[in-house]
């Protein structure tokens, strides 16, 4: 059943039982980078190894406290300054031990958001708090405002309130990589129209063995292009099949006056 539908000059909104999107939850930010001192370490900060070298990537890790069972969340970057390679991912607990014993797990850090950037400029490890916000998307839709345009079903549930910020996707990238496949590189996408780019990396192609290929998500402006590393030493691949990659590009030019949130939590 079509409950309303919106036209203007560009497309047509139709809001039914079907509809389904995801609204800003909050912008993460971070007011600075300080260098890791220890395991659980939440905010964004740099590494140092034993030898006093820089590792050269600016991390972040912030706590999740909201229901895993009350809402699917969705994290959408966007970056100020050009990236050669990042990964996000929701994560759970610390390793305890990894020996003869197998792996070893413990809940110590709980649910958190984990991000690790290789910024082309690698001084920009320990000040990439400058050029990262972490756009936050939830599918848990409720009552919001005194006014404005609000759709509920039949059972009360909210399907769309005007109140909110949802999510603009603008395009989706697939690629698919058959088993054997060596390279995950593919050129630049491009999207000048788009104001404010930001981007989820839902799935990355990779391999394992002696010779292990992994594939970089590059974010150069409002271009997403890839390039793909190699790892190890010897002959020998283990490939898993039908690897794909794909890629959330949004604009999150509607959100450019929600206040930022520098709490450090989700």
């Amino acid at each position: 059943m079509k409950y309303v539908e919106v036209t203007n000059d560009n497309n047509i909104l139709q809001i039914s039982d079907k509809y389904q999107n995801m609204v800003l939850k909050k912008v993460i930010g971070f007011q600075m980078t300080q260098e890791l001192t220890g395991f659980n370490q939440t905010g964004a900060y740099w590494v140092k190894y034993n030898n006093g070298r820089a590792r050269g990537d600016w991390n972040v890790s912030v706590p999740i406290t909201s229901d895993i069972n009350s809402e699917n969340l969705l994290y959408v970057v966007e970056f100020g300054t050009p990236v050669e390679y990042f990964n996000i991912n929701e994560v759970y607990g610390t390793i305890k031990s990894w020996g003869k014993n197998g792996l070893v797990m413990s809940d110590d850090g709980g649910r958190r958001l984990e991000m690790h950037v290789m910024f082309k400029n690698t001084d920009h490890q320990y000040d990439g708090h400058k050029y990262v916000k972490i756009y936050v998307y939830t599918d848990n839709i409720q009552h919001k405002g005194n006014d404005g345009l609000e759709v509920m079903n039949s059972d009360g549930d909210v399907l769309f309130n005007s109140n909110y910020r949802y999510l603009q996707v603008k395009d989706i990238i697939t690629k698919h990589y058959n088993e054997g496949d060596k390279e995950y590189a593919f050129p630049a996408y491009q999207y000048p129209s788009i104001n404010k780019m930001a981007v989820a990396v839902l799935i990355t192609a990779a391999s394992a063995g002696n010779y292990a290929h992994t594939q970089h998500i590059n974010i150069d402006g409002n271009s997403v292009y890839a390039t793909y590393q190699k790892h190890g030493r010897g002959l020998t691949y283990s490939y898993i099949p039908e690897q794909s990659t794909v890629i959330l590009v949004a604009d999150v030019g509607n959100c450019s006056d929600i206040p930022v949130s520098y709490d450090n939590v989700i």
